[in-house]
């Protein structure tokens, strides 16, 4: 394509002259009077002008030996796609952009690229072309956007869906994507979709030896929830400590743990920081499964993952062990007297942490006398269900201690029962273990 050079050719571009009435080209008909189109140069240029507008925006020189200049241009606009990408001009969740040429409003199937300014943090809209009309920007499930789809410098593309009236975001470089609900085998999947119960965990432990500030827990594996039913994290190899001398994450979060009582442990996570721990108190109030108190900055995510005792001393943990979701350690009496108790008697005792789900001990009896004895430690006060028996013939001046492992149905509470036949009865139930 080349501009005509012919030495007739005008130096400057003739001035426009004013729109006539539109039509046809025609050969017209000397039988009947109709005169032929007679074409001027002013149409000549327009066409001629269009053409070398189109190859030179395109990025190409023009060429006067070459004749498939247009076709070129056009496959280099299409390819490069510029006529559909721009820089956004708007902000956070309300973007904007305006593209060459402008139109007045979208149409149906239209697509639209454009460089996120500022990450989205919730529903979105977008803008076009300087309009003060807004569309809703929805997901691929046709749902509002819920923040991070779009994050800042990522390049998303959109498409106007009349029905919706809103654009679609079809993805959004480094952006978590929307997707409606799977219903076949090989469906992605909804984040709610997949099946995961807040701390499941694999070969989770913690041993300490000697009392003191700081302990580890471990896990092969470990998955950590926003909350209930709500966005997972699943980590393995894990090694967090907890340091009890220090506040914040790694150390104490929220209440210290009181003395002679119980911390609770969560491991805890964001999106922009790495897997940590930290303790609270479990001593007056029993630990929810996910944090229900304020999380350090960038955490979101947390899970209870272990129950530990405190020393007599504030701020030193007790030697303990944990395996999965059992501690073992040094314990206490629940009880320990010579009363005779006839029937089922709830024995609550701070020796048993809020958390505790079950609790293993030892049950005592011993008399000063030959006697029969028995004691029934059980989870309810109903027939002694699942009632763990203490029955022996004593002899004078002497005890015997069985283990026993039942249910906490009520907190921190178990329940007993006893029998004496002579002489004055010792009762005792120590507690060493429990499950939270």
């Amino acid at each position: 394509m080349y501009q005509i050079d012919g030495s007739t050719a005008a130096t400057s571009k003739p001035a426009s002259t004013a729109l006539g009435t539109v039509g046809y080209f025609t050969d017209g008909n000397p039988a009947t009077g109709v005169p032929a189109t007679i074409v001027p140069a002013e149409f000549f240029n327009s066409v001629m002008l269009e053409l070398m507008n189109a190859i030179t925006g395109a990025g190409l020189p023009l060429s006067k030996s070459t004749t498939n200049q247009l076709y070129t241009a056009i496959q280099t606009i299409a390819q490069g796609g510029g006529a559909n990408y721009a820089l956004d001009t708007g902000t956070a969740n309300t973007y904007a952009a305006t593209y060459a040429p402008t139109i007045a409003a979208p149409g149906d199937g239209m697509v639209r690229a454009f460089k996120v300014k500022t990450a989205n943090t919730g529903a979105s809209t977008f803008a076009l072309d300087g309009s003060a009309t807004t569309y809703p920007i929805y997901g691929l499930a046709g749902s509002a956007l819920q923040g991070g789809e779009m994050p800042a410098n990522g390049i998303a593309v959109i498409r106007f869906n009349s029905t919706l009236v809103g654009w679609v975001l079809y993805h959004c470089s480094k952006g978590a994507l929307q997707v409606p609900p799977a219903i076949a085998s090989q469906h992605a999947v909804q984040f709610g979709q997949v099946a995961a119960i807040a701390g499941t965990a694999r070969n989770l432990a913690a041993l300490l030896t000697a009392q003191g500030t700081t302990a580890t827990w471990t896990a092969d594996e470990l998955l950590i929830k926003t909350a209930l039913g709500g966005l997972s994290f699943l980590f393995n190899g894990v090694s967090v400590p907890v340091n009890l001398s220090v506040s914040g994450i790694g150390g104490v979060v929220g209440t210290t743990p009181a003395a002679s009582g119980f911390a609770a442990i969560y491991a805890a996570t964001g999106p922009s920081v790495s897997l940590k721990a930290f303790a609270t108190d479990a001593t007056a109030t029993k630990a929810q499964e996910v944090y229900t108190g304020t999380l350090p900055p960038g955490y979101t995510a947390s899970q209870l993952i272990g129950i530990a005792p405190i020393s007599a001393t504030v701020g030193q943990f007790a030697p303990f062990a944990q395996t999965d979701r059992r501690v073992d350690w040094a314990g206490g009496n629940v009880l320990t007297g010579s009363t005779f108790v006839g029937g089922p008697t709830a024995r609550t005792s701070t020796s048993i942490p809020l958390n505790a789900r079950f609790v293993g001990g030892f049950n005592q009896i011993g008399n000063s006398a030959a006697s029969a004895m028995s004691q029934t430690l059980a989870s309810t006060g109903i027939n002694n269900m699942g009632g763990q028996y203490c029955t022996y013939n004593i002899a004078a001046g002497t005890s015997i201690a069985i283990p026993f492992r039942v249910a906490v149905t009520a907190p921190q509470t178990i329940y007993q029962q006893t029998t004496n036949s002579a002489g004055t009865p010792g009762f005792t139930i120590s507690v060493n273990s429990f499950d939270f």
